[in-house]
């Protein structure tokens, strides 16, 4: 069961996800230390800083943001070669195989195109994503409307999509559903679309991070329009890192890390509230 937040919830949910987000709740974390240091309880004011100093470090380590991945979300693997060619196969004898991409928000303004482009979420999504239709030999469609967030948004993400896709990518999409404003409604108007075109099995892409959620949402929308064993979902995730051996720059601070970790903060987070 999905919660449907209304446009008053979703003005004040960045702001509540701000203060459980890291590294702020572990700068209030340091302020309540401090606090108890200066009102004479030092041991818990020590214990408070402690605690604060370590959080800080970690939810910058990108180590510490792929571990939290695969323990909180259980985030998947990459879809490999051997799979990939199983799909071409079958997309060649049976058909029945399509490629959806899921946008993750766009830029309205990007004064060095001239014009609107995709974030920093959506590009690699759609670049994955026609990676694999070729690979595949599928079609590939793209859903991403205005998000909720989205004030100054005037083209949505599936019509920027669609340009870009065609214009540097050369590789036209067949298909664009441009009406969501987030990943509930992604599957929603999805389904619809993909029974029309008697689509049996779906690659679905989207940033490993967000792929447990957006799988569930697919699942719940399939199973509410009664065609939940008619499409098979084969996770694509984008944004991943190779499975390496521990090594010490990955547990260092860094862009990345706090990027990493907030995201999958964030995925946590609506998980739980979609229940």
């Amino acid at each position: 069961m999905t919660v449907d937040l209304n446009p008053l919830t979703q003005f004040f949910k960045p702001f509540a996800l701000t203060l459980v987000q890291p590294p702020l709740v572990f700068m209030l974390l340091a302020v309540a230390g401090g606090f108890r240091l200066q009102r004479g309880r030092k041991r818990l004011g020590w214990v408070l800083l402690g605690m604060a100093a370590a959080g800080i470090w970690l939810s910058g380590s990108e180590g510490f943001g792929l571990y939290l991945g695969r323990v909180w979300l259980k985030t998947p693997p990459a879809l490999e070669r051997a799979e990939t060619e199983r799909l071409r196969e079958l997309q060649a004898s049976k058909g029945g195989v399509a490629v959806l991409v899921l946008g993750g928000g766009a830029r309205q303004s990007a004064p060095e195109y001239q014009g609107s482009s995709l974030n920093e979420y959506s590009l690699p999504r759609l670049r994955l994503g026609i990676w694999l239709a070729r690979q595949i030999g599928a079609p590939l469609g793209f859903s991403g409307g205005v998000g909720w967030q989205a004030h100054d948004q005037i083209s949505s993400e599936g019509e920027i999509a669609r340009r870009i896709a065609a214009e540097e990518f050369r590789h036209p999409l067949s298909w664009v559903e441009d009406q969501s404003r987030d990943t509930r409604e992604n599957a929603q108007f999805s389904v619809a679309l993909l029974r029309q075109r008697q689509v049996r099995t779906l690659v679905l892409v989207t940033h490993e991070q967000h792929m447990p959620r957006s799988l569930r949402a697919f699942r719940d929308a399939l199973a509410d329009s009664g065609a939940e064993s008619d499409i098979t979902l084969i996770p694509a995730p984008a944004g991943l890192r190779p499975a390496e051996r521990w090594r010490l720059s990955a547990w260092l601070p860094s862009n990345e890390g706090y990027a990493r970790v907030r995201y999958v903060v964030y995925e946590a987070i609506a998980l739980a509230a979609a229940h």
